[in-house]
């Protein structure tokens, strides 16, 4: 019996996964035993034959980024899937027989296959042979690959080849870049491109990939660019794309700000930000932010949160303060504050 895509399932029988080309299939991780990808068979449906993981893509169901389906447990909280296409799979297979230092030519064939790789294929090749591609394309042909070879090639390589890449380069190629195109991308290689660019460089792109790359971002990157430099990142975006954000991210993007900087932010990314958090962390925010939050988003965007959490915002809410609200901020909270 096979579980629907979106169930738990049990890793001693089969797994059914949908081929699409368009749609990735998502399963939850239950259970004390972890997902192995080299045992558990996969079943493709379109043809009814058991498949092995080669032709599979693995994304983390909470960061998104690309899996090393080596792993024994995938993602505690459940993976994304994705079937690689046959041209995919046939360039890694060329690509692993060239020795390094023939990828210099013929140049056509290094930049058919370059043409060709997927996200896993970047990252089974490894940063040295991947750099060893670009290097014998050069940057012109480098620029003219598909988006998301672009990003294949980015996401695999490491801090020293984007010293070498720099910020003009790195910006050029992000310019290619679709937001989507992020998907798979690590935290690392997202802040890498940002750090090698710089901010002002980075505000630059299109408002869709610069929401792709910031939505990459770890708890750790936030703190380090401080309040001032959140501000003006979280100010670069529309309204619904800190609404984007997982609740880890939105919780290191208000916890990056302090008060004087949270007072800065518009009421709708404010919202969108507030919106992502869970009604248990406001209270590791501190009283004064929370109070700061509760007072400037606007009240129509407060009866539109959660109830639970628009309540523990305001529970945090020192009396006083809560006393100079004015009714209708108060009111849409008071079944969940015990109003």
């Amino acid at each position: 019996m096979f579980p629907e895509a979106g169930t738990d399932y049990d890793p001693s029988t089969y797994v059914e996964f949908h081929h699409s080309s368009s749609e990735r299939g998502f399963f939850d991780q239950s259970g004390d035993q972890p997902f192995d990808a080299n045992t558990t068979q996969f079943l493709d449906v379109t043809t009814n034959n058991l498949v092995k993981p080669d032709p599979l893509q693995f994304f983390d169901a909470d960061t998104s980024a690309l899996i090393d389906s080596g792993l024994a447990q995938l993602s505690e909280g459940g993976f994304n899937y994705e079937f690689r296409s046959d041209a995919a799979l046939s360039a890694y297979q060329d690509a692993t027989a060239i020795a390094l230092d023939d990828f210099a030519g013929p140049l056509w064939v290094t930049i058919d296959l370059a043409g060709n790789l997927d996200f896993r294929g970047f990252q089974d090749l490894g940063a040295t042979a991947t750099f060893k591609m670009y290097d014998a394309m050069g940057t012109d042909e480098f620029l003219k690959l598909g988006s998301g070879q672009i990003a294949g090639i980015l996401n695999t390589s490491e801090s020293s080849q984007y010293e070498e890449l720099g910020g003009e380069q790195v910006f050029e190629a992000a310019t290619q870049l679709l937001r989507d195109d992020f998907t798979g991308m690590g935290a690392g290689q997202a802040c890498l491109m940002f750090d090698t660019m710089g901010l002002t460089q980075s505000l630059g792109l299109e408002t869709a990939v610069f929401a792709g790359m910031v939505g990459r971002f770890d708890a750790s990157h936030f703190q380090q660019l401080g309040g001032e430099n959140v501000v003006q990142v979280v100010g670069a975006l529309t309204k619904s794309d800190p609404a984007g954000l997982r609740n880890g991210r939105a919780f290191s993007v208000v916890n990056a700000l302090d008060v004087e900087y949270i007072s800065e932010l518009e009421s709708g990314r404010l919202s969108g930000l507030t919106t992502v958090l869970e009604a248990n962390d406001v209270d590791k925010l501190g009283t004064e932010m929370v109070t700061v939050i509760a007072k400037n988003i606007e009240v129509v965007e407060l009866e539109a949160l959660d109830l639970d959490l628009a309540g523990s915002i305001m529970k945090q809410v020192p009396e006083g303060a809560l006393n100079d609200f004015s009714d209708d901020r108060v009111e849409p909270t008071l079944p969940a504050i015990g109003g």
